[in-house]
C-alpha cells in the first residue's frame, strides 16, 4: 500500500530544497506558503504559492523550482488547479487580481477582467463545471463562467460586510456556495445566480477569531484530534480559528446551521 503523504501549509523553514528564481519573484527565505495543491492524477507534481510567487515540485516535494514567469504581483494568496486539465492553474494575488497558466505554471497571464487590482483572498472551482470559478475579495464575491477570462459581481444578499475571506463550493451540490465574511459570519447561496443569505452569524456560539471555510473530510482528523470541533454542511467544513492555537474549529460550535 502506498504511504499517505501529508503536506502542511506553514510559515516555518522548509526542509526541502528551494532553487532561487531568476525572475522578479525571489526564493522564499522561510519556505512560507499560503496555498498548496497536488496535481490531479499525479501526486508527484505539487504547486506552492506564497509571498514570493509560485514554486513547483516534480518529485513529491523533495525539490522545488520557481514557476512565476509573467506574474506582475508575486504576493499570492491562493492557488487552484483545473480538476480535469492539471496544466491549467489559477493564482490569486494581493493587488493584481487573478493570473492563469495553461502550461503547468511555466508562464502566467493576467485573468482579471472585472476584478483588476482587487486583493484575492480565496479561489474556488466548480467541480461539475471547471470553467466556473469564484473569488473572495474585500469587495465581495465574483464569479467567472469562462475559465477566468471575465468576472462578474455576485455579492447579492450581503448585509453590511463585503470583506469575504474564504469561499467554498459544496461537493454534494455545486450550486451551493459558502462565503466567509470578516464580520457578519458565513453566508450561503443555493442558486447559480448567487443570492446569498446569512447562514451562520458571527457570534452564534463563536468567539472572536477567523472563520475558516475549507473543503475536507475530517473524520480521521477528528479521531486523532478530538479537541477540534467544526460545523459541517454538504461536505464543507465551517469552523472558527482559535486565536493562538493554530487550529480551526471551536468547542462551542452549534451542531447545525440555524434554520431559516
Amino acid at each position: 500500500m502506498r504511504p499517505l503523504l501529508l503536506f502542511l501549509r506553514c510559515g516555518s523553514r522548509a526542509a526541502s530544497l528551494w532553487h532561487p528564481a531568476s525572475g522578479s519573484c525571489s526564493a522564499p527565505e522561510s519556505g512560507q506558503a499560503s496555498a498548496l495543491a497536488i496535481a490531479p492524477g499525479n501526486p508527484e507534481v505539487l504547486y506552492a504559492a506564497g509571498p514570493n510567487g509560485v514554486f513547483k515540485s516534480l518529485d513529491g516535494g523533495r525539490e522545488w523550482f520557481p514557476s512565476s514567469q509573467g506574474l506582475t504581483d508575486c504576493r499570492l494568496r491562493d492557488l487552484v488547479l483545473h480538476p480535469e486539465s492539471p496544466q491549467v492553474v489559477f493564482v490569486g494575488s494581493q493587488e493584481a487580481g487573478v493570473f492563469k497558466s495553461a502550461d503547468g505554471g511555466a508562464t502566467w497571464v493576467p485573468s482579471s477582467q472585472g476584478i483588476l487590482d482587487l486583493r484575492i483572498n480565496d479561489l474556488a472551482v466548480d467541480p461539475s463545471d471547471p470553467d466556473v470559478l469564484y473569488v473572495a475579495t474585500r469587495s465581495g464575491v465574483f464569479k467567472s463562467t469562462d475559465a477566468g477570462v471575465s468576472w462578474q459581481d455576485g455579492s447579492q444578499g450581503f448585509l453590511l460586510d463585503f470583506f469575504v475571506q474564504g469561499i467554498a463550493v459544496a461537493p454534494s451540490d455545486p450550486s451551493v456556495l459558502y462565503a466567509d465574511t470578516l464580520f457578519d459570519g458565513i453566508y450561503e447561496s443555493r442558486t447559480s445566480l448567487l443570492r446569498f443569505a446569512l447562514a451562520l452569524p458571527a457570534g452564534f456560539g463563536l468567539d472572536d477569531g477567523f472563520v475558516g471555510v475549507a473543503l475536507t473530510n475530517l473524520s480521521t482528523v477528528q479521531e486523532q484530534t478530538p479537541h477540534i470541533r467544526e460545523l459541517s454542511a454538504d461536505g464543507v467544513r465551517l469552523g472558527r480559528h482559535l486565536p493562538g492555537t493554530g487550529h480551526h474549529g471551536h468547542p462551542s460550535l452549534p451542531s447545525e446551521i440555524p434554520k431559516k
